[in-house]
């Protein structure tokens, strides 16, 4: 199971927002909460026509159960930092995904 949060943020706040989510990622990998860790950047114009940049975190959990306790227990705190972090400089919004196997 993948926990994908997709992040919009604002190009001046790119280098620290990024050492900030590999921090957060390196901390969940080193701690065996998950068992992968992805970044991605979406390559496309923002909708809005601003110069806003867009980021995916995808967090690979083993189990459905996994991912289940690990987001009741902290999504929101990981939120709330964000917000205390970035302000409004970084949105996000998240999604569950399951790869199928071509």
């Amino acid at each position: 199971m993948i926990f994908n949060t997709t992040y919009v943020v604002a190009p001046e706040k790119e280098a620290k927002f990024l050492g900030y989510i590999k921090e957060f990622a390196n901390r969940l990998l080193k701690n065996n909460v998950v068992c992968d860790a992805k970044m991605l950047q979406v390559l496309a114009d923002a909708p809005d026509g601003s110069d806003s940049l867009t980021f995916t975190l995808q967090l690979h959990f083993r189990t459905e159960d996994e991912m289940n306790e690990w987001v009741i227990s902290n999504n929101k705190l990981n939120l709330l930092s964000l917000r205390e972090n970035f302000g409004t400089s970084a949105l996000a919004f998240s999604t569950v995904l399951q790869e199928i196997d071509l």
